[in-house]
């Protein structure tokens, strides 16, 4: 108990020396957990259309501006059913595709003094188990080993916070991804795969 006291009050210590209007800018790589609207509306799982996700208060906060989604000039790429790894339809970028989207719209450089969230790989995890319970295949789910890996992207997601870093972002937050069975594309793989059944 004394440890997750001393400990909330250090983050809060932290956090209390941000004040709002720090960062010049903001930006967000992700999936649904993100996804403003990329698409409009539709695309705002998590949120709909009368609330507001966890990046876009951060802008207000910290921007004192509304956060747009990068499809409409914006700085959130965030795309829903996007993944780390290629598993997506094409017609969604990759975690790796939404930064070099950024990155294109800036020539190469990130925002040194920029504040940057990637929060992507649940639904790399989910099409991972979807996809082997489709095939019958529960080797790769059941293992258990030190080498134990159902999926490529915490790598993936590793190699986009360091290509932000390498472009000379200043501030990266990666969030460890949530429960991979909550995540919007799961639920509707599932059902989908149980009407297929």
């Amino acid at each position: 108990m004394k440890g997750n006291l001393a400990y909330s009050a250090t983050l809060v210590f932290l956090l209390s020396g941000f004040n709002a209007f720090a960062f010049d800018s903001f930006i967000v790589i992700g999936d649904s957990m993100s996804d403003g609207g990329n698409r409009g509306n539709d695309s705002r799982y998590l949120a709909g259309s009368h609330s507001k996700l966890y990046n876009e208060i951060l802008s207000e906060y910290y921007l004192n501006k509304p956060f747009i989604p990068s499809n409409f000039g914006g700085d959130n790429y965030a795309e829903g059913g996007a993944t780390a790894d290629k598993l997506s339809p094409a017609s969604i970028r990759t975690s790796e595709q939404q930064i070099d989207f950024y990155l294109g719209r800036n020539n190469g450089r990130a925002d040194k003094n920029g504040l940057y969230v990637v929060w992507i790989g649940a639904n790399d995890i989910s099409y991972n188990i979807v996809n082997s319970v489709k095939k019958l295949d529960f080797h790769g789910l059941l293992h258990k080993g030190e080498d134990y890996l159902i999926s490529p992207s915490p790598d993936l997601a590793v190699a986009s916070v360091k290509k932000l870093l390498d472009a000379g972002a200043g501030y990266v937050i990666a969030p460890n991804i949530p429960k991979a069975g909550l995540s919007p594309w799961t639920s509707v793989s599932l059902f989908s795969f149980a009407e297929d059944a």
